[in-house]
């Protein structure tokens, strides 16, 4: 498995893909708990390995269209899968926050990707 650092990370989001003609995904453009049917058909990529911010926990991540902070909470911690028949990136992480464990996922699109914190 890789690991993911600032520099690999970078590579990886300049090559990942978002096929948005993959209906499939459409319920992961935000976090999302994942169903076996996504399960079966992701193999794992890697994980990223970077620093935190100091202000970790300072983001909304919720919602489709918001921006993708690198730097905090859940992603710099994230595994990395890659969509075995399409070949859509996503971000997975497992929420342990005050209920049972949640396993997420949501679809990498480069174009909400916050640069300046990679």
């Amino acid at each position: 498995m890789e690991q993911f650092d600032q520099n690999s990370l970078c590579h990886l989001l300049t090559l990942a893909e978002t096929n948005s003609n993959c209906n499939e995904h459409k319920d992961f453009w935000e976090w999302n708990n994942e169903t076996a049917e996504l399960v079966n058909k992701l193999e794992k990529m890697g994980q990223i390995e970077i620093e935190p911010s100091i202000n970790q926990y300072d983001l909304q991540y919720w919602g489709a269209d918001v921006p993708i902070q690198i730097d905090k909470y859940p992603y710099y911690g994230c595994e990395v899968f890659k969509c075995k028949t399409c070949g859509t990136v996503f971000f997975y992480y497992l929420e342990l926050g005050g209920h049972a464990p949640q396993k997420r996922y949501r679809v990498i699109r480069k174009e909400l990707i916050a640069i300046e914190n990679v």
